[in-house]
């Protein structure tokens, strides 16, 4: 693998701003500035599930207690005061700290 070749490609959003891959290698979440939030099966190489906000999403992570069955858990990241921590089983927002010079000042769960 040391060639510098592409051996596959994501395609499905337009400006990516982050990617991550899960600690198992499975799965890579993608955020980007259409809003969308991405998760991608690495065996097969197509997105498994989508995620629309409102705004544009800087970051995404997967949680450390990603996977619990088919549990995936993102930390988004949407501006320097908030993040919103999402649930794709549930396919909600499960919760969103607000912070302001890195302290929170609050929190919905």
């Amino acid at each position: 693998m040391g060639s510098g070749q592409c051996l596959h490609s994501l395609t499905g959003h337009d400006g990516i701003s982050s990617v991550a891959i899960s600690s198992d290698r499975t799965k890579v979440v993608t955020g980007s500035e259409d809003r969308t939030a991405e998760i991608w099966d690495t065996t097969k190489f197509n997105a498994i599930y989508n995620y629309l906000n409102t705004i544009t999403i800087k970051q995404a992570l997967f949680l450390k207690d990603w996977c619990a069955a088919q549990q995936i858990n993102l930390l988004l990241d949407l501006s320097d005061e908030e993040k919103e921590v999402f649930d794709s089983l549930s396919d909600k927002i499960k919760e969103i700290i607000k912070s302001r010079n890195n302290e929170i000042f609050w929190r919905l769960s």
